[in-house]
């Protein structure tokens, strides 16, 4: 009898409380969202032209050029679709002239941009009130405890005195 007490007791003191939900690790979300742009612009090139004036001189029955003067601006030389030049030969002088009319390039490119939100969840621990039954578990415990401690105490009175 006394062995299954001791056995009783023993299961008893091993009981604790624990809580009713586990803690979760801390959750770390990443979320990248991709925004594409398309945009587009009207780019004017402006109006030029060019001009060479040439005199022209027999010598020796043969025509030779006696070079002028070209004027030619920047933007001529980068622009490429010219239209036919007008060339003239009157009193051995040689002009061509070359003109080029307003245009409008139509450009559209496309611009991407990456945003990275990272979101970390950090659980919390809501402590929650005891129930009836718990509290009754609780105090039953206490009892135990202290009829042990008065139980030890009796056994080793008897075994010294």
């Amino acid at each position: 009898m006394k062995t299954l007490l001791s056995l009783f007791s023993l299961l008893l003191l091993l009981t604790s409380c624990c809580s009713k939900v586990a803690l979760l690790p801390p959750s770390v979300t990443t979320t990248k969202t991709e925004t594409i742009i398309e945009r587009d612009t009207l780019v004017t090139i402006q109006a030029d032209s060019t001009f060479y004036a040439a005199y022209i001189e027999c010598v020796n029955d043969k025509p030779v050029i006696q070079t002028g003067s070209i004027k030619t601006s920047k933007k001529q030389k980068e622009i490429t679709r010219l239209s036919i030049p007008k060339v003239e030969l009157k009193n051995q002088v040689l002009t061509v002239n070359c003109e080029i009319e307003a245009q409008q390039l139509f450009i559209q490119w496309k611009e991407k941009y990456i945003k990275e939100q990272t979101l970390k969840i950090q659980p919390q621990y809501i402590p929650m009130p005891f129930k009836w039954y718990e509290k009754a578990l609780l105090w039953i415990g206490m009892f135990t405890v202290l009829f042990m401690v008065g139980f030890i105490a009796n056994y080793l009175k008897s075994k010294i005195g």
